[in-house]
């Protein structure tokens, strides 16, 4: 297999370095999956070295202010999911202090096994937090150390199949009036309609929409995927709305006219996390799909929204079949060991990998060089 597209390289001098290599041809794991791959390490000269390892931690953190600057007061969480310290040469295999490597290029192969129960990669757009896998090589030398890291894509299984009333379908009526100089116009009326809430990361949401507008101005119409993030720190909640996604009505509804929005699309964005993030206490994500109406002028927008589901894994069976069916499990969690092979998925994980390879997401995951995206 091929790792050398999945590659990324640090500098450590004017001609030292280290990259890694990945066998994982997704460039996206789940909890409980194996880790497997190779560091590289290039010595421009002869060098004496304590220790080559690896070492990988799992956490969210997040962090805002509110108050001035002179009554600050800052709300900090953090989430620790998983640590590991895996030694690849040296002293941490019993090689003792000083081991001197001539000058070259060397290869370590590495394998460990993700924790169950992992929340997904997540980076807050608004930079206030984030669920980071972060897996750092380390050449301990006498007096400083070089190091380079890579951040491991984390995607929880979110498995559509196993929620309730996923594929019901649902809609949302609002009204409003625009009062213009003390006289009130006609209303604007807009419905949304879907045919389910559940979505998978990477597809299409169809959508149907009717806007009726009785008001004396004319008005455009938007589409968007809201994906509201909410942080809780000591008892106190913040929420952050976020377009993800946005798709124009094209032209103008004008006054006494009624249009139908037939046959629209929404794409969800491949690299978003699915619902909830499962496994993380102080972060959490809602989507909605929210029909926006906007009026000529100064006045207030009108919302029409649907909460909606986005998971990972698309709807396999009816809710029948739910019941006929086993709950996947991941495999049990195991100390990293680099002289450890790597264990053996089970069926219920092959199953969750394969349906994950399926989507389209996986390509966002790679930049144009094919390296391990951050």
């Amino acid at each position: 297999m091929d790792c050398s597209r999945f590659r990324k390289s640090t500098s450590m001098g004017k001609s030292d370095n280290l990259h890694f290599e990945f066998e994982n041809e997704q460039g996206v794991y789940i909890p409980g999956q194996a880790v497997r791959g190779r560091l590289h390490v290039t010595l421009s000269q002869a060098t004496n070295v304590r220790e080559i390892r690896l070492e990988f931690d799992g956490r969210a953190y997040c962090h805002w202010s509110t108050g001035s600057s002179n009554r600050r007061t800052d709300f900090i969480g953090r989430e620790d999911y998983c640590e590991a310290l895996i030694p690849l040469f040296g002293r941490g295999l019993g090689m003792g202090e000083g081991n001197n490597l001539p000058e070259g290029q060397y290869v370590y192969p590495f394998s460990f096994v993700l924790p169950p129960g992992l929340p997904s990669s997540f980076e807050d757009p608004w930079r206030i937090g984030f669920i980071r896998y972060t897996l750092k090589g380390i050449i301990e030398k006498r007096g400083f150390n070089y190091s380079g890291h890579v951040l491991l894509r984390v995607m929880s299984p979110v498995d559509l199949s196993f929620l309730p009333n996923i594929t019901t379908p649902i809609s949302n009526r609002q009204e409003k009036f625009l009062c213009c100089f003390c006289c009130k116009s006609g209303p604007i009326t807009a419905m949304l309609q879907l045919d389910r809430i559940g979505f998978v990361l990477g597809e299409s949401i169809p959508f149907q929409a009717e806007i009726q507008n009785m008001s004396k101005r004319a008005c455009t119409v938007q589409m968007n995927l809201i994906m509201n993030i909410s942080y809780h720190v000591k008892r106190v909640t913040k929420i952050l709305p976020t377009l993800a996604a946005q798709v124009l009505y094209p032209g103008n509804i004008t006054p006494g006219e009624t249009e139908l929005w037939s046959g629209g699309q929404l794409l969800i964005p491949s690299d978003l996390p699915p619902s909830h993030l499962p496994g993380c206490q102080i972060m959490n994500i809602h989507y909605s799909l929210q029909l926006v109406v906007l009026p000529a002028g100064p006045a207030t927008q009108l919302k029409v929204p649907i909460d909606i589901l986005i998971g990972s894994i698309p709807i396999r069976f009816n809710q029948q079949q739910q019941v006929e069916q086993l709950t996947l499990s991941p495999p049990p969690y195991q100390d990293p060991s680099p002289t450890q092979p790597a264990p053996t998925s089970t069926s219920g994980a092959n199953l969750l990998l394969t349906q994950l390879a399926q989507l389209s997401y996986i390509e966002a995951l790679r930049n144009e060089e094919g390296e391990v995206t951050q």
